[in-house]
């Protein structure tokens, strides 16, 4: 076979798996949409405890009551004009405990007056038994709420609404706005965070730019020295992708299936042990680097082409990878601003579609101090190790070599939003959030090109992820 049919093979199972993946992902949202709106409709499962608020449905009514209690201090609107930012959860084809955490939210801050009459309008289209009690016992409290604002259900009740409603049954017994608070500080402190990372990003991006593009010209990559080379390194990528995914897949299925089997409770701790397992996946999947060295490569050139060294030393990387995370930010913000484009369209021409969202938003507001200790090792050490690695090492080494290698410019430029492009298209928001991770992956591929190591991507990948994992404990209360 030769080497161009072979790199067509590459980018065909590299454009096949992007799609897949995808494909499963929107088919599986699909599914349990489809699936939720057909028991609500049809009252199956009747009797049966209902499922709790989402963190996003929590979250979106943190705010409204942040909002709620600002709006007697400033121009933030009144009750109507507040609780359009939580309509979502009114939709009627939103589960029952979205809609009754809104009718929860028209109480506190429109009257719980207003918020009785919702939960019984509910009540009355339910066909689900426990939807239908659950809606009587919320418009009973609000009533009692009504005629006596400070009248708060009993322990036992209360204890019941926190189980089924989660942060807006902790509203309806007089708590939550502690943790609005909170949520709202917590959105502000992340909006100076990026505003002052990304002035001095700004710089640093200009820096980058001008270092590598300038008059100096400071890249120290050096492309293959021949094609066999970088088409190895191509498919190298393929076998990572199919380890990758069959670790995660089939190792993910087989934990779990232990874990039901072999822990005595595994509520309590599957979530624990699926993360240290995926730390362990991640690490596993970098025996696809083997793959290389069978067909002949010499260790010394996969280390080089994949920028494995210690560059101009450990300490002085570590600082470079801070600059390379300031000088992602721009790149970060501007890829948000292609997402709301994206998203604005996709709604006028398809309609309202799921927000992006992640595996580790849903753990995060209730994790266990295991769990989130856990979570940090996955996302700031083992994801950022290997995943630099393949993304930036053998992927985008893979393309300097074979995407027009003598237009220097042109090839930086193209290899760093390709290869972004694909890692940020397999991570698990969508391909609408296809934007800001790529915005972010190519900061982190500019500084790759002109450290000529990974260390500074490292670097920066585990502070982006150490900086998300921290807003998002601070915004959603662990």
């Amino acid at each position: 076979m030769t080497l161009r049919h072979r790199l067509v093979l590459v980018w065909t199972a590299i454009a096949l798996t992007v799609a897949g993946v995808n494909a499963f992902r929107m088919a599986s949202n699909a599914i349990e949409e489809a699936g939720a709106i057909d028991a609500a409709a049809a009252g199956e499962d009747a009797g049966a405890p209902l499922d709790p608020p989402t963190r996003e449905a929590e979250l979106l009514g943190k705010f409204t009551i942040a909002l709620g209690g600002l709006s007697a201090f400033g121009p933030v609107g009144g009750g109507t004009e507040v609780l359009l930012n939580a309509q979502l959860l009114a939709e009627d084809d939103a589960p029952t405990s979205h809609r009754l955490g809104y009718a929860v939210l028209l109480g506190e801050v429109s009257g719980w007056t207003e918020g009785a009459e919702f939960a019984r309008g509910i009540e009355a289209e339910s066909n689900d038994d426990s939807a239908r009690a659950l809606a009587a016992r919320v418009a009973a409290a609000m009533d009692a709420r009504a005629v006596d604002p400070a009248a708060m259900p009993p322990a036992d009740a209360c204890a019941e609404f926190e189980r089924s409603l989660g942060y807006f049954g902790r509203v309806l017994c007089g708590g939550g706005q502690a943790e609005a608070t909170r949520a709202l500080l917590g959105v502000v402190g992340a909006g100076a965070w990026y505003g002052l990372t990304a002035l001095l990003g700004a710089g640093a991006l200009v820096w980058v730019l001008v270092a590598l593009f300038g008059a100096s010209r400071a890249s120290r990559i050096r492309p293959a020295d021949d094609r066999g080379a970088a088409v190895l390194l191509g498919e190298t990528f393929v076998v990572w992708l199919a380890l990758f995914y069959a670790l995660n897949l089939g190792g993910g299925l087989a934990v779990q299936k232990l874990t039901d089997a072999l822990v005595s409770d595994p509520e309590a701790t599957g979530t624990s042990i699926s993360l240290a397992f995926s730390f362990v996946a991640f690490f596993l999947s970098l025996a696809a680097l083997a793959y290389p060295l069978l067909r002949g490569m010499t260790r010394a050139e996969l280390l080089r082409l994949c920028g494995l060294s210690r560059g101009a030393g450990l300490a002085r990387e570590a600082l470079a990878g801070v600059v390379c995370y300031l000088s992602a930010v721009p790149l970060l913000i501007g890829g948000f601003g292609v997402f709301f484009l994206l998203n604005w369209l996709s709604q006028q021409l398809l309609g309202p579609s799921p927000s992006p969202s992640h595996p580790a938003a849903e753990l995060i507001g209730g994790a266990s101090g295991l769990e989130l200790a856990l979570l940090f090792a996955v996302a700031s050490i083992a994801a950022p190790i290997v995943e630099e690695i393949v993304f930036r090492g053998v992927l985008y080494g893979h393309m300097r070599s074979v995407v027009t290698p003598r237009v220097r410019w042109l090839s930086i430029l193209a290899s760093a939003v390709l290869s972004s492009a694909v890692f940020a298209a397999v991570h698990p928001q969508g391909l609408l959030f296809t934007p800001v991770l790529g915005g972010l992956a190519t900061g982190f591929a500019l500084s790759r090109e002109l450290r000529d190591s990974l260390i500074a991507p490292m670097v920066a990948h585990a502070i982006a992820n150490a900086v998300t994992l921290t807003i998002g404990m601070a915004i959603m209360g662990s």
